[in-house]
């Protein structure tokens, strides 16, 4: 928790930071909630060491830190402490994440969290980096497949130059709508997200010496067995666990089939 302010002079800008500050934790200083504020006018949000959140119309808080969304997104990203997050590789297996200050993480697999490097600021460190490439966006919608499916009660999102998506339409009039679409680039649905549950055998944590059981795409069963020895072949078979017995290993294979079919049928 921190003293920061964002200024958000449109809805996009205004909706984005306040799901944001809500990812980092804070809550409204009034209702203790984290429900999300209708936009009317430019404002200013500030967040508070307590964990509070504020909108005023104007700044009245002076010695906070004012920060833009893309630090906000970044905080959000170091406090979530997820390994997909890495955004450069330096050629070494090491998970490594850049932000915007060119501050240097590396992920701590023993702790699960991001970790600021020794290395810093180091020119020649910096100068070897290489960004990862994400997976393309897929699903990508015409204007007037976006209009049909917002009349149908649909979300969807618009990509900025940066290439962060955001709510097309929220708190828009529909001339306002239409007129949007020249100036964008990509639209897209708003991903859906489905639960999934499964009951399976708790895994454990092979100790070197030990033989285990793990999920592997090549073989027909869907899983194969090996003896630890904590390398880097280890660290890939356990990444979705591990399993002492081969019945163990037959139910998690068995259940996680059986979850497939019911995401291919939603």
């Amino acid at each position: 928790m921190g003293n920061f302010k964002f200024y958000a002079q449109i809805p996009e800008a205004a909706y984005r930071a306040q799901e944001l500050f809500f990812q980092l934790g804070y809550v409204w200083h009034d209702t203790k909630c984290q429900t999300p504020m209708t936009f009317d006018k430019p404002c200013w949000y500030s967040s508070f060491e307590d964990g509070d959140l504020t909108c005023d119309k104007t700044d009245v808080n002076h010695a906070h830190l004012e920060v833009t969304l893309q630090k906000l997104q970044e905080m959000v990203v170091l406090k979530r402490n997820d390994v997909k997050d890495a955004n450069v590789t330096d050629g070494t297996h090491f998970s490594l994440y850049q932000a915007s200050d060119n501050r240097l993480y590396f992920y701590a697999e023993s702790a699960n969290e991001w970790i600021i490097s020794d290395l810093s600021g180091d020119e020649k460190t910096l100068a070897k980096l290489k960004p990862i490439n994400q997976n393309q966006d897929q699903g990508l919608i015409s204007g007037a497949e976006a209009l049909r499916a917002l009349a149908d009660g649909k979300s969807i999102e618009w990509q900025d130059d940066n290439g962060i998506w955001w709510p097309l339409g929220v708190g828009w009039t529909w001339n306002q709508i239409v007129n949007s679409l020249n100036g964008i680039q990509a639209l897209r649905l708003k991903p859906q997200t489905i639960k999934l549950e499964l009951e399976i055998p708790a895994p454990f944590e092979p100790k070197t010496g030990e033989m285990y059981w793990f999920i592997s795409p090549f073989f027909s069963t869907g899983y194969d067995h090996c003896t630890f020895s904590n390398d880097i072949a280890d660290k890939l078979h356990i990444q979705y666990g591990a399993w002492r017995l081969e019945e163990e290993m037959k139910q998690v294979a068995a259940a996680w089939r059986k979850g497939i079919k019911v995401l291919n049928n939603a």
